[in-house]
């Protein structure tokens, strides 16, 4: 990269750390925590979208159109009609959160179902979420040894310690400030980028063919979309933080239209690297689309793009990984206020450089996506059951705990593929059916003794 691409990279993390410094004057604990539940629509839709396109949708997404054409376009479908379901669940968990002070999906399973589910919830995302902010670690090292000349190692650690930096000093303020920041840098690019593609590359009629992927991967990519919302912590978060009920509406409605948006840009990018890159890495797709490609002087704004993308969805998992642990695990949800925070900003060190050793030890962001994101899909299932009925805390135990090992049992097999996902999905409803069936049997046997 020349100086120009170097100054314009640095400025942006700069800017990052400028809003997390500002953000934490006059701080108090609901601020920290909730951004003061008082977030508005602009600052909601831009939050939710800026942490939805992370380096999972960049990388991994892009990785998926590299390998099955425009059909991989069947997950953001799914994703679209899923947020626009969500706002329904998303007007419920508004009305029953209201008064109760609730900053984690936990603190919803633990009012409704006591301590136990709830621990076996969190036990589940916590493991989702570190998988998750790993890959992130993995995408930012990926992009920035692409375009520089330091190792792997070097630029993930570069990654992290942003985040950590501006996470510490202003905390939940800091993730949404920054994600509308780098929200608008994000999509101004993506756009951009498509349209100086288009001029140049001619992509193939065949890799236009929307049932390229097969009907189980299609399948696959769609429940994938459309259940992701219910067992997406950082999206539950949201809604407590937001004012009302209507901003909880809208706020998913048009960011489930704004992300399909998005992927029409970001799937042409990734059909034009296939077109012209025909024996990279999957993995490195969007890499090779986003710097081989364009002129020389728009390295270093195509570069921000990415980490704007990595940095919006990284520091929402590290935060919420630091707040479950304090929150949830600890127990410090009624506790002094100064000390809460104290052992927050500490779990946020502690949590991000283990989930950076992770990804300098297994850099398959692919891989890595696929099994964890599985493993947090089994909640899913429950979340819309218990939606609609009383639940059972037996049965949402028996889910989390089978489908866990399910997915993990297929993973130690090789079977790291989309359709991971349905094991986990439709494996999360049978198991809850099934548990529901014997809870019944035993409640009725136990009654005529």
């Amino acid at each position: 990269m020349d100086l120009l691409a170097i100054s314009v990279i640095v400025l942006f993390f700069l800017i990052n750390i400028i809003i997390g410094f500002f953000v934490s004057k006059k701080l108090d604990i609901e601020g920290y925590f909730i951004a003061n539940r008082k977030l508005g629509l602009f600052q909601s839709v831009m939050t939710i979208s800026g942490t939805f396109i992370g380096a999972m949708t960049l990388l991994v997404y892009t990785a998926f159109v590299f390998t099955f054409g425009i059909s991989a376009i069947w997950m953001f479908i799914g994703f679209c009609i899923g947020f626009i379901i969500f706002s329904f669940f998303a007007i419920y968990l508004k009305k029953h959160s209201k008064g109760k002070k609730f900053y984690t999906m936990t603190d919803y399973f633990k009012f409704r179902f006591g301590k136990k589910v709830a621990l076996a919830i969190i036990a589940v995302i916590f493991i989702w979420y570190f998988g998750t902010l790993s890959a992130q670690f993995i995408g930012g090292g990926k992009v920035l040894m692409e375009l520089t000349s330091c190792s792997f190692e070097i630029c993930a650690v570069i990654m992290c310690a942003v985040i950590l930096f501006y996470l510490i000093l202003g905390g939940f303020k800091s993730v949404v400030q920054t994600d509308v920041f780098q929200f608008i840098i994000l999509g101004l690019i993506i756009c951009a980028m498509a349209f100086i593609l288009q001029s140049e590359v001619s992509v193939p009629l065949s890799h236009f063919n929307p049932f390229n992927a097969g009907i189980a991967n299609i399948i696959a990519f769609l429940m994938f979309g459309i259940l992701t919302p219910f067992a997406t912590q950082d999206y539950w978060q949201r809604i407590f933080a937001m004012k009302d009920i209507k901003t909880a509406k809208r706020t998913f409605i048009i960011s489930g239209f704004l992300v399909l948006f998005i992927s029409i840009f970001l799937t042409y990018i990734g059909l034009v690297a296939r077109t012209v890159f025909t024996n990279i890495d999957p993995d490195t797709a969007a890499v090779y689309g986003f710097t081989q490609l364009v002129p020389p002087f728009l390295v270093g704004f195509v570069a921000i793009a990415f980490f704007a993308a990595i940095l919006s969805t990284a520091d929402t998992f590290l935060f919420l990984l630091a707040v479950n642990f304090t929150n949830d695990i600890l127990g410090m949800k009624d506790k002094d206020p100064r000390g809460k925070i104290k052992y927050t900003r500490i779990a946020i060190i502690v949590i991000g450089v283990l989930a950076l050793a992770l990804a300098l030890v297994y850099q398959n962001i692919v891989g890595i996506t696929i099994i964890f994101k599985s493993i947090g899909l089994s909640v899913a299932p429950i979340v819309i059951l218990i939606w609609f009925t009383k639940g059972n805390r037996n049965a949402i135990i028996s889910t989390v705990i089978i489908s866990t090992l399910l997915v993990l049992a297929f993973s130690l097999t090789g079977f790291i593929k989309p359709e991971l996902a349905l094991v986990s999905i439709i494996g999360g409803f049978l198991i809850y059916g099934l548990a529901m069936a014997v809870s019944k049997i035993v409640k009725s046997k136990t009654a005529k003794t």
